[in-house]
């Protein structure tokens, strides 16, 4: 975590110091002239024209976008329309985005994860789902879980921690009563269904409101992700009718009581990997701003290439972005598990830094890169119709253009300054 996520706000006596990796970016006038009056706090909420090399002509034409403050440019990840718009070379709005999302997290006071929490039934899978997503393959749990257990997950390089809560009826009752104990300062709930017993569907429902019940008398609106467990491929087809009637009645009551619109439902299983990779690489990308701007920069360049499809890994196997056009879902998901399992298969090989996959698909490869970026392994896929296609000179560009790139973003979250060559209009 970055420490001066532990620093707090200074009273109108006594501000706080801003720290030269922040000063830096922005232009030198204003912080002469003005930034000794801000609080910390302040700064998301200033014009994106006091970035170091944006000025006031760009801001200008920034806010007529409705980009008008720091915290606007940080939200705003679209580089090609904010290139094409602005007339300016990719790399400089890549920087100023830099810029951008490192004063906002700066001022909101740095990246602070404040616990997932996972709940749901007793017998639901809630501890095999996190024993198998930990290990990567298939992991039973061995007896339930009693009160409340504690683990991290690991996502680029940051622990993610994780609470567990038992489902049994007198410990569910324990967290309704008592959610100061259990239930504050959440960052995400996620509420776990098992998708073979229809007949606790009600109960599950009826748990899940008291939770967020719970949840807002101590003040928390959390971000909600509902998992539809136990969805094994050899049952599949006969679960499919309880899993769309679940589906639709949590989006129906969730929308409608609670006005949340932006909730998820997932289909996971034990046996099958990738389906809790591609739920919990959704919540960790929304929860992650390093994992944001990953995900930017690469479906940028990506766009620029010539590959059908790729997709970044992180080295325990999430993903962090992903670039499709041309490619079918069902070719998608097959190449998709290729990759994966060649990465799980690889993770701990030092010595395997390139690959060339020939999949079943006629004229279909996959090439592999591992790359070491911070002491962050990241594996860049990219599909294609040739395997030489490692020289295609916009492949090329996709991995000399992203890679310094998201060096250049490790190093700032380590404390290294972004440097530039120009100051603002």
């Amino acid at each position: 975590m970055d420490q001066d996520s532990n620093s707090g706000i200074n009273s109108d006596e006594q501000h706080e110091e801003i720290p030269s990796r922040i000063t830096d970016l922005l232009v030198s006038d204003f912080v002469e002239q003005s930034l000794e009056n801000l609080k910390r706090e302040d700064l998301k909420g200033l014009s994106t024209s006091i970035i170091k090399g944006l000025g006031t002509v760009y801001g200008f034409r920034l806010e007529r976008l409705k980009i008008s403050t720091i915290e606007n440019l940080s939200d705003n990840l679209m580089i090609k329309q904010l290139t094409d718009k602005l007339a300016v070379e990719e790399e400089t709005v890549l920087k100023w985005l830099l810029a951008g999302d490192i004063i906002t997290e700066y001022s909101k006071g740095g990246e602070n994860y404040r616990p997932i929490i996972v709940a749901g039934l007793e017998g639901s899978g809630k501890s095999s789902l996190i024993l198998s997503l930990k290990s990567m393959s298939t992991s039973a749990a061995p007896v339930p879980t009693k009160g409340i257990q504690k683990d991290f997950i690991e996502f680029l390089k940051i622990n993610i921690p994780i609470i567990e809560l038992g489902g049994s009826a007198e410990q569910r009752e324990k967290y309704i009563t008592e959610p100061e104990n259990f239930l504050k300062d959440t960052m995400l709930l996620i509420y776990v269904i098992d998708v073979t017993r229809p007949t606790l569907m009600n109960e599950n429902i009826d748990y899940l409101k008291d939770l967020m019940e719970s949840m807002k008398a101590v003040g928390e609106v959390p971000n909600l992700r509902v998992l539809l467990n136990k969805y094994d491929p050899q049952y599949r087809h006969q679960h499919d009718a309880v899993v769309n009637h679940v589906s639709s009645r949590v989006q129906e009551i969730f929308e409608k009581e609670y006005k949340i619109i932006s909730n998820e439902v997932h289909k996971t299983s034990i046996f099958e990997i990738p389906t809790l990779i591609a739920a919990f690489s959704a919540l960790f990308r929304d929860l992650s701003p390093i994992s944001i701007v990953i995900a930017s920069i690469y479906q940028y360049f990506a766009g620029l290439s010539s590959v059908y499809a790729g997709f970044v890994f992180t080295g325990n196997g999430f993903v962090v972005s992903e670039w499709t056009q041309r490619l079918p879902k069902e070719r998608r998901n097959r190449m998709f598990d290729e990759a994966y399992n060649y990465i799980k298969k690889n993770a701990n090989k030092e010595d395997v830094h390139q690959m060339v996959i020939k999949t079943d698909y006629q004229g279909i490869f996959i090439i592999i890169e591992r790359i070491n970026i911070e002491q962050a392994i990241l594996y860049l896929t990219s599909i294609n119709t040739k395997p030489e296609a490692i020289g295609d000179q916009n492949l090329k560009l996709l991995r000399g253009q992203f890679k310094p790139w998201i060096k250049n973003f490790f190093a700032i979250r380590n404390k290294r300054v972004l440097t530039f060559n120009d100051e603002g209009n």
